[in-house]
């Protein structure tokens, strides 16, 4: 009876939720979808997209879980709860892939390829993104609607291959004859289909990486990297060709970069985490040698807004502070006496190139308080997603693993270009916002000392620790493929409470290996298997 009740319930809420619309809507009849074009479709998917998986999405749940930024609560502890994720995972089913079947299904008989080709490939990237954080998902009957109101859960590793065949038959798609090209409705690459094979073949190069410890994927990743990485154009490797959504500047409606407001608005902010902090300092007092290089890191200003001057006074005792940095430690819910305090209006915050925050010019007042230059901040600096410096982390880890085969390149001269490539992007970004460029001479300086860390170790580190701790610098304001690479590699070193010199912080669970299921996928779907465990249900590719 129960079951029955399930699926009746489950039917019902399908029909609500199908005549309902919200300010993206983009349906001409909100009951009937098929009057829907695909002009508008597009541009209404890559923005849920980015949305989705950037700082007020999926990459907020993960920079917590990376240690990129910390807030008070849950997360910083690794307690996931019931709803921790669900809002990605209903935006990805709900929004993005519901969106993408239909721009198909109206643009596949009207013989639109281009349309098809880009709605397969960006089928297979969001189904690769949903294995890496949930293993097991509805694929082969997800997304029929009233056809199918409970899809069955396929196989992560089942899912992961499927993902690749879609990724493929969108590339084929592209290369037919187009008779209605994209052009404006594209808000990423503007109908560019060059730039479209380049992401969709660098998906599939990320993807087999992290199948690379499940299986032998060196034929596959040679067939995409060639000989010369620095002559693969089918893959991104120009800053130009980056997959990233820009916005706007308005405020009403608003369509800036969702994660400014939730920073730069009255109120409890996000913080960058102390440890990561570090970092990029080039100091350890957490003592347990998780920082691995020896010059201060030139990009600091650009990641990290201080309220505070070194001399300023805060609002209230603080329980971590170096200079005008002021942000609450991991592990220490409820045990650091100095945590719970208000600190909205000094607690440091995310700078111009994750979020298009503020510029930190580091200038001081007469009476040592901060002055707010670049008060504004730069709020369309794009959602970044899959980046050419990734590119070129992600073929590092191949050739040091032994995967990538081919030509000539080293290791070193991989993570060099993958270093240099993400300084690129921080200055395109301060360009952009008219703030000061990195110097040559900073950059590398500062590139000059993880060389050292790769080639000989002074600091003790491997040349995978070094390799994976540079793209998680490199990465902060995208925490997606971050969670991802840890899991995978161990990389970088995370702060433990439990084994640092600090008394306030204390570790109580293990890492966290996926996420749990919706409740209400749980309860509606009578198909769906148990909840996962978090800190046991490793993904396929966790070895």
């Amino acid at each position: 009876m129960k079951k029955y009740f399930k699926i009746a319930l489950a039917s019902l809420l399908l029909m609500v939720f199908a005549g309902c619309g919200d300010f993206l809507d983009i349906n001409d009849d909100p009951n009937s979808p098929t009057s829907a074009r695909v002009t508008q479709l597009l541009p209404a998917i890559e923005e849920r997209l980015a949305n989705a998986l950037g700082m007020t999405g999926l990459s907020s749940t993960a920079s917590f879980l990376m240690q990129y930024n910390v807030t008070r609560g849950n997360l910083n502890d690794y307690v996931i709860a019931a709803n921790t994720g669900a809002g990605t995972w209903n935006s990805l089913y709900q929004d993005c892939l519901t969106d993408i079947r239909e721009m198909i299904k109206v643009a596949e008989p009207q013989g639109y390829t281009a349309y098809v080709g880009v709605g397969k490939i960006l089928q297979g990237f969001i189904f690769s993104v949903l294995v890496d954080y949930w293993g097991d998902v509805p694929f082969s009957e997800a997304n029929l609607g009233s056809a199918n109101p409970t899809p069955k859960f396929d196989t992560d590793s089942d899912v992961y291959d499927a993902a690749i065949a879609l990724i493929d038959a969108g590339l084929a798609e592209l290369d037919k004859p187009v008779t209605f090209a994209i052009r404006a409705d594209d808000k990423i690459y503007a109908g560019d289909l060059v730039k479209w094979r380049r992401f969709a073949n660098t998906v599939k190069l990320k993807m087999y990486n992290q199948m690379r410890l499940d299986r032998n994927v060196s034929t596959q990743v040679n067939a995409l990297i060639g000989p010369d990485p620095a002559a693969a154009t089918n893959l991104i490797i120009n800053i130009a060709d980056d997959f990233q959504l820009a916005y706007g500047t308005n405020t009403n409606p608003d369509n800036r970069n969702p994660a400014y407001p939730t920073q730069y608005a009255p109120g409890t902010k996000t913080s960058p985490n102390p440890y990561f902090w570090e970092v990029l300092r080039g100091v350890d007092t957490f003592g347990h040698g998780g920082n691995i290089f020896s010059v201060e890191d030139p990009r600091i200003p650009y990641y990290v807004y201080k309220q505070l001057g070194p001399s300023e006074a805060a609002q209230n005792p603080t329980a971590y502070r170096d200079g005008g940095f002021v942000s609450i430690f991991s592990f220490s819910f409820n045990i650091d006496p100095n945590e719970g305090f208000d600190q909205s209006a000094s607690a440091s915050v995310m700078g111009l190139y994750p979020i298009g925050g503020r510029y930190d010019n580091n200038a001081l007042n007469a009476t040592g308080g901060a002055t707010k230059a670049n008060n504004n901040g730069y709020a369309i600096t794009p959602q970044r997603i899959l980046t050419a410096f990734q590119t070129d982390f992600i073929i590092a880890e191949l050739r040091h693993a032994g995967v990538y085969t081919l030509g000539s390149s080293t290791t070193a001269g991989l993570l060099q270009s993958a270093v240099t490539k993400a300084f690129a992007k921080v200055n395109q970004v301060a360009a952009a916002a008219s703030a000061p460029l990195i110097t040559n001479a900073a950059r590398d300086t500062y590139i000059a000392s993880v060389m050292d860390e790769f080639n000989n170790g002074t600091r003790g580190a491997t040349p995978l620790q070094v390799i994976m701790t540079q793209k998680w610098i490199a990465s902060y304001g995208y925490a997606v493929d971050a969670f991802t690479d840890f899991r995978r590699t161990g990389f970088p070193i995370l702060h433990d409470g439990n084994t640092d010199n600090r008394a306030t912080t204390v570790r109580t669970r293990d890492y966290v290996v996926s996420l749990v299921y919706p409740d209400n996928e749980l309860f509606l779907n009578p198909t769906a298997p148990e909840q996962r465990n978090p800190y046991l249900n490793k993904v396929f590719w966790h070895k």
